[in-house]
């Protein structure tokens, strides 16, 4: 998160948490629950008692479970980092929403979905682990087709790429190459935070 001590070692927490339970071919809610937890009690250790500065991160990732004896995803998050699917079928589509400060003002009707765009508070998270009462993920059950792509990346991206322009270029045919260029492309604008991108073809 940015602005917050810490950050990156908070975020290595993370993904060290959620490495350690890809044992088999499939993982559960509970597991990643789990895991986030004492990646969240991590991140309270690493910080003071100032809740302001203590450290935290956003979570966005996909897992492969079982749900009624059936293989499916499980796309999890946490924060303003974000999980695309594109498909031929359906094209672009957020899965899930932001935690937000301006996500819950348009969920409100407070601000449109344009002004939320400029917001002076729309880098503002309402949730991550290890961060507030409610650090919890997000859970999504979604079909395993062949074809789908699915697109994993932190806000330095959205807040540059609106997703019509990221709807453009996920139809490009190597995951490499796009993230590279996603990245590359977003930085251009002047992107002032973190850029990271995950591309996973099925």
């Amino acid at each position: 998160m940015g602005g917050h001590l810490d950050g990156a070692q908070a975020s290595k927490i993370a993904v060290q948490r959620l490495a350690e339970i890809v044992q088999g071919r499939t993982v559960n809610i509970e597991q990643l629950n789990a895991a986030l937890e004492p990646a969240g009690q991590g991140h309270h250790d690493l910080g003071d008692v100032d809740t302001l500065s203590r450290p935290g991160t956003t979570v966005a990732g996909l897992a492969l479970t079982e749900q009624d004896g059936e293989v499916c995803w499980l796309a999890f998050h946490v924060g303003d980092s974000r999980i695309y699917r594109w498909s031929e079928a359906d094209g672009l589509e957020q899965i899930g929403s932001d935690h937000s400060v301006v996500q819950a003002l348009v969920d409100a009707g407070a601000i449109t979905e344009e002004r939320a765009l400029t917001h002076p508070q729309r880098r503002m998270i309402t949730k991550a682990p290890g961060f507030g009462d409610r650090g919890g993920a997000d859970y999504t059950f979604l079909p395993v087709v062949p074809g789908d792509r699915f697109l994993m990346c932190s806000d330095g991206l959205t807040g540059e790429l609106l997703d019509g322009r990221i709807a453009v270029m996920t139809t490009d045919a190597d995951e490499q190459a796009l993230a590279e260029q996603l990245v590359a492309e977003a930085v251009q604008l002047g992107a002032q935070d973190n850029v990271s991108v995950v591309v996973a073809q099925v």
